[in-house]
């Protein structure tokens, strides 16, 4: 039988970022996306390429971050829960 190599978790190495930082990071970028889709609806751009590429920022780019900070600072408690809970079970296979 051949030796095959153990497969380990995969982890993310970096420096650490407290929960503070963090949330403050989230709301910062939530509050940044907010204002800009305020101004998009209630201050209409007109004329020229700067309307078009405005309009694709806000769909593809700042509402998506928008929902996507609002989730994570909704649900960010439940999330760490389920992923610390399915780490500890998962074991290396040897």
């Amino acid at each position: 039988m051949t030796n095959l190599p153990v497969r380990k978790e995969a982890t993310v190495s970096g420096p650490k970022v407290s929960n503070k930082r963090q949330r403050d990071v989230q709301r910062a970028a939530h509050i940044v996306g907010g204002l800009m889709l305020g101004i998009y609806i209630y201050i209409p751009l007109v004329g020229g390429p700067a309307p078009q590429f405005a309009a694709a920022a806000m769909q593809f780019v700042i509402f998506p971050a928008v929902v996507v900070t609002g989730l994570l600072m909704w649900q960010l408690p439940r999330l760490r829960r389920l992923l610390k809970k399915g780490r500890g079970t998962s074991k290396a296979v040897e």
